[in-house]
């Protein structure tokens, strides 16, 4: 593989990470799902990163491939949380 191409995907990996350990340090009881996917997604351009698949947030029963809408739910005090970023 190409260095250049290998240090891109490294990069990007690097940044997903980072933005999924930061925005799930945000998550609290009564914020809304989608005013976390845009934290999450303004923090991926910010780090110079560009979002593969809008942010996916998944609560309890939901397995994955949760997108939250306008006027979606709130996170609840127990709600498992999982989120799913492509950079």
């Amino acid at each position: 593989m190409d260095p250049e191409i290998l240090e891109c995907y490294l990069e990007a990996g690097r940044i997903a990470s980072s933005v999924r350990e930061q925005t799930l340090n945000t998550v609290e009881e009564g914020e809304r799902l989608l005013d976390t996917a845009e934290y999450a997604e303004e923090l991926t351009r910010q780090m110079g990163g560009e979002a593969a698949f809008p942010c996916n947030i998944s609560i309890n029963e939901i397995a994955s491939h949760y997108t939250p809408l306008k006027g979606d739910r709130k996170f609840a005090s127990k709600d498992l949380v999982k989120i799913d970023i492509g950079v």
